[in-house]
């Protein structure tokens, strides 16, 4: 699952965890996964997962003060982990979280899609000589951002914005 927008990541990330996440967003880190619920109380931390092979090496070493290097995602992955309790307040967690969301620096979004209408076509299976998919046009009804300019066609034109930024690492 792509998240696409700075929108969407509340409808996937619990409450205590959301403005981690957000920060997270925000410094172009991808964030795999996160869970903050009674079942994470019974194994006694709640986590969120950023994409460590994304990160740049700055935000790699961050990120390996904070939890392991794993893997079991389609990507090198480190599970931040957080203590909880039955006496963990939801903004114990939340602070916590933030904490150490604000560690990372802001890098260069390289978890970020992109595809030329050769890579669609080979993706959707359609034949090589179907000229109706050439046109940028077909592709939007599926939700693509078409830029002109590079002839790529992104996830969502925040995903595009975000490739735009000038980021020193």
């Amino acid at each position: 699952m792509w998240i696409t927008t700075r929108g969407e990541v509340s409808e996937y990330v619990e409450a205590p965890l959301l403005e981690a996440c957000l920060i997270l967003w925000d410094k172009n880190i991808r964030t795999l996964s996160s869970s903050a619920n009674s079942q994470d109380l019974e194994q006694g931390y709640a986590y969120i997962t950023v994409d460590y092979e994304s990160l740049s090496e700055a935000n790699k070493l961050i990120a390996q003060k904070l939890g392991e290097v794993e893997d079991g995602y389609t990507t090198l992955a480190v599970k931040i982990k957080y203590p909880l309790s039955d006496q963990t307040s939801q903004s114990e967690l939340s602070a916590q979280a933030v904490e150490t969301a604000q560690n990372f620096k802001k890098q260069i979004p390289r978890w970020i899609p992109s595809f030329t209408i050769e890579e669609l076509k080979e993706r959707s299976m359609i034949p090589p000589d179907n000229r109706e998919a050439d046109n940028p046009e077909y592709w939007m009804p599926a939700g693509f951002f078409y830029d002109p300019d590079s002839k790529k066609f992104f996830l969502s034109e925040e995903h595009f914005n975000k490739m735009l930024e000038n980021i020193e690492e």
